[in-house]
């Protein structure tokens, strides 16, 4: 179920970041976001890489939470004579207390209850605050700093680049620690506590848990933090409306230029005398205002005449009926 949850909770969050991406887009005048130029692939390129760093902070936080936590338990351990002894107990029958007897049971339980608990406590809530004090500062100066040195569009970017990254990069550690976490389980529930496989598998979880617990979810806040910061400064770096119609302005547009082709065909057919005819085409092609005429001349019996003018009908669609009613035209009037 938590599993689950942490699904929805990424979802929601690349949801949430993606409508602040557009409101801060809309706030400070930034049409476009054009890759090809070099301030804007700088911030994208920063933006994608801020998830990693986030993730090996917050990873390093929890590493030195838990080695000042053993530390604290390992004093306790050494210095609190009622734990020491119990501590020998346990060492004595391997933690299997079912076994001990009734003197080293009473020692045992003469333990319950004397540790400092409070101080484990301290420990776990000042790193908490603590170690995400840089962190946090990361989240909300970097789009800051990047909006105010290198302008709206290179903070649009940044926000492109570190919602790309963050998303993938959480499903990645939400996945992949409950991955490691179960494989473990499964393991144990097979019977295999203790086998290298097992030992391994420890391993994987001690990775896995921080994965899941902390730093994939740590970037969800990470994605929206920082587009919140950039919508709250984007009145004060909007381009302004000189800026985006000259922008638009040295744009290049493309446009669909659509030509206007008129052609207008002639066919003079004269008789040579001796069963031999002259056929003069004429074509007078417009094409946007400019004039191009070109002339055909073909000769020969009636017949032949007739097959040129139909194999120069099949190289231009365009006046195929002009030509054969010009055709049939001169016929008739030769008949008449």
């Amino acid at each position: 179920t938590a599993a689950i949850g942490k699904g929805f909770a990424i979802a929601s969050a690349a949801l949430t970041a993606l409508a602040l991406f557009a409101a801060f887009m809309k706030t400070a005048n930034v049409t476009a976001i054009d890759v090809s130029r070099p301030d804007i692939m700088a911030g994208l390129l920063i933006g994608g890489m801020l998830p990693f760093v986030f993730s090996s902070l917050s990873m390093g936080a929890v590493g030195r939470a838990a080695m000042s936590m053993i530390e604290e338990v390992r004093r306790q351990f050494r210095d609190i004579p009622e734990l020491k002894a119990a501590l020998e107990v346990m060492r004595k029958y391997d933690s299997d207390m079912s076994k001990a007897s009734a003197e080293d049971r009473k020692i045992f339980d003469a333990a319950d209850g004397v540790a400092e608990y409070d101080k484990c406590v301290a420990i776990s809530t000042k790193a908490s605050i603590r170690e995400m004090v840089f962190p946090g500062i990361l989240a909300i100066a970097v789009p800051v700093a990047i909006g105010f040195i290198g302008g709206a569009e290179m903070l649009g970017g940044l926000l492109a680049g570190v919602t790309t990254a963050g998303v993938l990069m959480a499903i990645f550690q939400s996945n992949a620690g409950g991955a490691w976490d179960n494989a473990k389980k499964m393991i144990e529930a097979e019977g295999r506590k203790g086998t290298d496989a097992h030992k391994a598998a420890v391993v994987g979880d001690t990775v896995g848990d921080p994965f899941k617990d902390t730093s994939g979810p740590s970037l969800n806040i990470l994605l929206k933090l920082m587009s919140v910061v950039a919508l709250v400064i984007a009145p004060s770096i909007a381009i302004s409306a000189d800026a985006v119609t000259a922008y638009n302005e040295n744009e290049p547009a493309m446009e669909m230029v659509q030509q206007e082709v008129k052609k207008e065909v002639t066919v003079e057919m004269k008789d040579m005398g001796e069963g031999l005819f002259q056929a003069v085409v004429t074509t007078v092609t417009d094409k946007n205002g400019e004039v191009i005429e070109d002339q055909q001349i073909f000769e020969g019996t009636k017949e032949e005449v007739k097959a040129k003018i139909a194999a120069f009908n099949e190289t231009d669609e365009s006046v195929k009926v002009k030509i054969e009613k010009v055709v049939e035209e001169v016929e008739i009037e030769e008949e008449q």
